[in-house]
């Protein structure tokens, strides 16, 4: 899966899903202080779901109508260890094949898929 992981994704959650064979680009690395369109218009130019645990990230996506072809991921779950946060994160993304084209609300116990424009 490609990925974009925000700044807000912890280092170990980003090596794990590397270590999962996800192609994952992190924007603390690559364009640290982004803002939120400009990490979804990377997002979207590069084909990636966006990580974030920050829910204005998708409200940003919605306002904007980010086509299809990306997709956020918003992680609403309690925090954990980083370790668990990152064996947690790595098991849900393989969960599922249908991410692209969504905004996805992560909870504990819940995935909630929102399509996005063009879905």
């Amino acid at each position: 899966m490609r990925l974009l992981a925000c700044e807000n994704i912890p280092r170990v959650v980003v090596d794990a899903l590397r270590q999962s064979s996800h192609h994952i680009q992190w924007v603390r690395r690559i364009m640290p202080g982004a803002t939120d369109v400009d990490v979804l218009e990377r997002a979207v130019g590069e084909a990636r779901l966006a990580l974030t645990f920050d829910i204005e990230l998708a409200i940003t996506a919605a306002r904007r109508h980010m086509p299809a072809r990306g997709g956020v991921i918003v992680l609403r779950m309690p925090l954990l260890p980083p370790a668990e946060l990152a064996e947690c994160i790595t098991t849900l993304l393989a969960s599922r094949t249908d991410w692209p084209g969504h905004i996805a609300l992560v909870e504990a116990d819940t995935v909630r898929l929102i399509p996005l424009a063009g879905a």
